[in-house]
């Protein structure tokens, strides 16, 4: 049997029906002992206050009377009552069963009264002057069934049936519906389409069935920002290529005809060796940039994270042009702290650098704050990022200003190297607008990352 549906549906009728079936056997067979012993307290009484009137009935000619005070009786207090003449009729609301008829003989033969108390409940005696034998019976099914009569088994079977067949029904299809979006939503992924979201079918209460669907939808938007990140990264990367080889290849096709003329060509082969490094420069980024996305921390040891930044602002300080920014460090105590000492130094010098070339004067503050988690802070004096960019601008290949080909340059990886360097040591990295002006960068790092590594 295929399909979840069908399972559910048969096993939550049998167990339905079986269940019902059960306690309707509980109910009829399994009287409790005291509730026996009352009544046949009952029967005699019955017999005691009752067999006199009823007879009276009887003999008066009114045996329909006599009919209607039995079939009280019986309704009020669950005992049976049957009256056997002399010349062989029997009043009873129905033909009596045979223990009853034998009960009825053994006190006519006695004229005394005697009590059955093991296969059924019964009392029998001789109704004084006259000799009309009295017999009460405990009946052993509950109202209900007796309303209902054997007769009527197939009726009730096929009644409970019905009903927990459309109760299984109803559970099932509640249970698979939900099953049943989330395979159609897989199946539209796999065909390509990325938008497809489940939750608002399957929201319908906070169940964990509800909980896969909203898993569910974060997983396909992850999915979906990563394609779209990856097919930007390569429309990106296709074109920072372009340039400098279109670059190249002019500059060659100049050069060769320099040569030919016998002319100097000296400045368009520096020219072309600029261009060869840019494209160095690109490639290495893009492979660091994905060693780092599909790799951990080579090694963990300890960093002097101080001795770490001192170096890093030396050098952006030392490298930068004759009147432009300055880079400064401001004075901290020892720290140190697990990581991998090159990719940590790659993140910080990629924030630095991208303030020194955001910063035309002025002075590039970077700071330490000790601390468990250390914060690595950078502040420039640039123009800033709009509000809206903060986050955009640590994505691969996103750069604020509109003009790829301003003199910042760059190729919009070093934000983004740095964001995932940082996160491999199970840090995070933000950037926030100063006030007057400028951008602040805050990296944040804990001390010991050997935990945060083995989950990346």
């Amino acid at each position: 049997m295929r399909g979840l549906f069908p399972r559910f549906f048969l096993t939550f009728w049998i167990a339905s029906t079986l269940i019902a079936a059960a306690f309707a056997i509980i109910e009829t067979w399994a009287i409790p002992p005291e509730r026996v012993a009352h009544q046949h307290n009952l029967v005699i009484v019955a017999l005691e206050l009752e067999v006199a009137a009823i007879l009276k009935e009887v003999t008066a000619g009114r045996p329909e009377h006599a009919q209607a005070l039995l079939r009280e009786l019986r309704e009020e207090t669950d005992v049976s009552i049957y009256l056997f003449r002399p010349d062989g009729t029997v009043v009873a609301p129905k033909a009596p069963p045979p223990s009853v008829r034998a009960l009825a003989e053994r006190v006519r033969e006695s004229g005394t009264a005697v009590e059955m108390r093991q296969a059924a409940e019964l009392h029998g005696f001789m109704i004084p002057e006259s000799d009309t034998v009295a017999v009460g019976r405990i009946l052993r099914t509950p109202a209900w069934a007796r309303a209902l009569g054997a007769d009527t088994l197939t009726l009730r079977i096929l009644v409970i049936g019905i009903i927990s067949g459309f109760v299984s029904f109803l559970l099932a299809r509640v249970l698979t519906r939900p099953l049943g979006s989330l395979r159609r939503a897989t199946q539209r992924i796999r065909d390509g389409d990325l938008s497809v979201r489940v939750a608002s079918e399957i929201d319908s209460a906070n169940d964990e069935i509800a909980e896969l669907g909203r898993d569910f939808d974060s997983m396909a938007e992850r999915v979906e920002e990563l394609l779209l990140a990856q097919q930007r990264l390569l429309r990106d990367v296709s074109h920072e290529l372009n340039s400098p080889l279109a670059r190249l290849r002019l500059a060659l096709e100049l050069a060769r005809n320099k040569v030919r003329d016998g002319e100097d060509a000296t400045k368009l082969l520096d020219r072309i060796e600029r261009e060869a490094q840019r494209l160095g420069a690109l490639v290495s980024e893009i492979l660091t940039l994905n060693r780092l996305e599909h790799g951990g921390l080579p090694e963990v040891v300890p960093v002097d994270l101080r001795a770490l930044v001192e170096d890093v602002v030396r050098d952006a300080d030392f490298e930068g042009e004759p009147g432009g920014a300055r880079v400064s460090l401001q004075s901290v105590e020892a720290i140190t702290l697990d990581g991998d000492e090159e990719i940590l130094r790659r993140a910080i010098e990629n924030v630095v650098r991208n303030a020194v070339r955001h910063t035309d004067a002025g002075e590039i503050v970077v700071s330490l704050e000790a601390g468990d988690p250390v914060t690595v802070r950078v502040r420039d004096h640039g123009p800033g990022v709009p509000e809206d960019a903060l986050t955009a601008i640590f994505e691969p290949m996103r750069r604020v200003e509109p003009d790829r080909a301003r003199k910042t340059g760059g190729a919009g990886l070093g934000l983004a190297i740095a964001k995932r360097a940082v996160e491999l040591h199970g840090g995070t990295i933000t950037a926030e607008n100063a006030e007057g002006g400028g951008l602040v960068v805050a990296i944040v790092l804990p001390r010991r990352v050997a935990d945060k590594q083995e989950t990346s």
